[in-house]
């Protein structure tokens, strides 16, 4: 996964640097990106962490038909719901 992305930017980059576009601008809105994402991907972690695993609105979904986050069928009911 990581591979392919950095072969991705070096052929980007790459280009960037024939046709004269100043790198260090693209860097920092990278970071911006990167920082973006590490964080929204740490909130998912602990949302799922405090929800055994399920996310807020899967754990509603869940309790609207009756079955709790921590019984052992919940994520089979949620499969079946999600194939509805």
């Amino acid at each position: 996964m990581g591979g392919k992305r950095v072969y991705t930017d070096a052929i980007r980059r790459n280009g960037q640097l024939e046709s004269g576009y100043r790198i260090a601008d693209d860097d920092e809105e990278q970071d911006s990106f990167d920082d973006t994402v590490e964080a929204s991907d740490e909130d998912e972690w602990e949302e799922r962490a405090e929800n055994f695993g399920f996310t807020r609105s899967e754990v509603s979904e869940l309790i609207s038909q009756g079955v709790k986050p921590w019984d052992d069928d919940a994520w089979d009911v949620l499969h079946a719901l999600s194939d509805m």
